[in-house]
């Protein structure tokens, strides 16, 4: 049994898979969180939780694409964000940063429909807070602190005072003192990051830091399982408890990207606030005073509503119109005419279905209908970074015959150089001139017919196998295992990166900061005319050992 499903303890992180840069707030019993979305669209996912251990997604605050995100692209996305709640109108802020501008988006509920604010201050990483008078304020990864207007969508021109500079500051309050927290260091692997605090009885200071400093750090030489501990954020429950917040990596487990953790917070006499286990990042925990509502995060989908699972999202803006794709055309099933080019292809990611991968070992199970009749059309399921990172299960037509295909793109490091030796912008033109490969691992006759089960299996070493079926009991085995993790400049525990490299700290920033998704897709890849591919279910299973 798992800590998110015992009530008297919970284990790390609460948020499996990539949520990275979380921000959390309590509105009375209920806690909302969300995450950085990078190039994702809808953006700004935001979930729920009873307490705070069991989260479910409830929406998006960007379903617009206000940033304007290019179909394909993570990097230069949306990085770093913050969810509040405005004591003066009721209303839930998202505050989010893309190309140094900060927009805010503004909602009567938190789950939306939610409203584009537009741009309320340059830079990054916003932190929101409210003080007892019912001023709110805006802080920025500079350190500089902004008075906001009443409602919350606008920011004085000029900060009012400055504390101290890092990525994900925040504001909170306890017996009259204010604090701020924040963290320096760089984010990825090996790069020192670490959560830092200070306190003051005015936002005005004088600032003092906390000689515990750092309050949280956990570089690779301590061993530790979770690592990198940053963009923290500290509150009090309902009942009194304290606990803190923040994103954490796995070393062995990039493609999970940076996932939410929580530690019990402890006061000092002298009123410093203190994590319970200490610096380093706890695996196990007694769970909140919080009466436990067990809820699993979405992942599987029969696909029975007429409206798109809160899991899905796209690399990309969506097409809402009804015209690649639909679920009320033929009910219970997903229907996605197929678009030119693979998944590879820019005409192909809007029907590109993605969600996060949130777990080490698991199964994706699909059933779909596809007549696969000409060219290389195909359907089917895949583990995905982007275009040009990506692994696929398809249904598909090769030399004119029915296949089943395991493919793969990729676009490596190539150098004679190991990356470790050359400064980031030599890393960055060295990938970024690099081609772009295809791999066909494996295929073999589609026996089975126009309705099949394609079954990837992922052994919680990040090596993916593949699977296919009539029924969806008596599996065939494709011959094909592909390696999909992150080695983040070939020197994580020796290995070399897996090809595609799915993981979050790549070797170029077009392979950068996101984890591991799945999904589904369909694509016309060469055929004369477009077709369609029937999804009837999406499943994700924990395998029996």
């Amino acid at each position: 049994m798992t800590g998110r499903e015992n009530a008297k303890v919970y284990t790390n992180p609460v948020i499996p898979g990539d949520w990275s840069d979380p921000g959390v707030v309590r509105v009375g019993e209920d806690y909302y969180s969300v995450r950085s979305s990078f190039g994702w669209q809808p953006g700004l996912h935001i979930a729920h939780s009873k307490d705070l251990i069991h989260w479910r997604y409830i929406g998006f605050a960007d379903t617009a694409n206000a940033f304007g995100r290019a179909h394909g692209i993570c990097e230069g996305g949306i990085w770093g964000s913050d969810i509040g709640y405005n004591p003066n109108t009721g209303a839930f802020l998202v505050y989010a940063p893309a190309g140094g501008k900060i927009r805010v988006f503004h909602a009567g509920r938190p789950e939306g429909p939610y409203q584009d604010g537009g741009v309320v201050a340059r830079g990054y990483d916003p932190g929101f807070f409210a003080d007892d008078d019912g001023q709110l304020y805006l802080t920025r990864a500079g350190g500089e602190i902004y008075r906001l207007s009443p409602d919350g969508l606008r920011a004085g021109e000029d900060p009012f005072f400055r504390v101290a500079g890092g990525e994900g500051p925040e504001i909170f309050k306890r017996n009259g003192w204010y604090y701020y927290l924040i963290s320096p260091g760089g984010t990825r692997p090996f790069q020192d990051h670490r959560i830092m605090s200070y306190r003051a009885r005015s936002l005005q200071g004088p600032w003092e830091e906390d000689p515990n400093n750092p309050v949280m750090h956990a570089p690779h030489t301590t061993g530790a399982k979770l690592q990198g501990p940053g963009h923290g954020e500290v509150f009090e429950t309902q009942h009194g408890e304290w606990f803190l917040t923040y994103h954490a990596y796995e070393l062995s487990h990039y493609s999970l990207g940076r996932q939410m953790c929580m530690e019990p917070v402890m006061w000092t006499d002298d009123g410093w606030w203190r994590p319970v286990n200490g610096r380093l990042p706890s695996e196990r925990n007694r769970a909140p005073a919080l009466a436990p509502q067990v809820c699993p995060m979405q992942n599987s989908d029969d696909f029975e509503s007429p409206e798109l699972g809160k899991q899905w999202f796209f690399h990309g803006e969506p097409d809402t119109t009804g015209a690649s794709w639909s679920l009320t055309e033929q009910p219970g099933r997903l229907r996605i005419r197929t678009q030119e080019g693979d998944i590879g292809s820019p005409k192909v990611v809007p029907v590109t279905f993605l969600q996060r991968v949130i777990r080490k070992r698991f199964e994706i199970v699909a059933r779909v209908t596809f007549d696969a009749r000409e060219g290389n059309e195909a359907a089917g399921i895949h583990l995905y970074h982007d275009p040009r990172k990506n692994i696929w299960l398809t249904t598909t037509v090769a030399d004119g015959r029915k296949m089943f295909e395991v493919g793969s793109y990729d676009k490596p490091y190539v150098s004679d150089v190991d990356p470790a030796d050359l400064e980031p912008a030599e890393i960055m033109k060295t990938y970024r001139t690099a081609p772009r490969v295809k791999t066909i691992h494996a295929r073999a006759p589609n026996t089975v017919g126009n309705t099949v089960f394609l079954k990837m299996s992922v052994d919680g070493h990040e090596t993916a196998r593949f699977f296919f079926s009539a029924e969806g009991e008596d599996w065939t085995a494709l011959d094909a295992g592909v390696y999909f993790g992150d080695a983040w400049h070939h020197a994580r525990l020796g290995k070399k990166p897996g090809a595609p490299d799915l993981g979050w700290v790549g070797c170029g920033r077009d392979n950068v900061w996101t984890g591991t998704v799945m999904g589904i897709f369909a694509c016309r890849n060469g055929a004369a005319a477009s077709n369609h591919a029937d999804f009837h279910a999406f499943n994700v299973c924990c395998p029996r050992r």
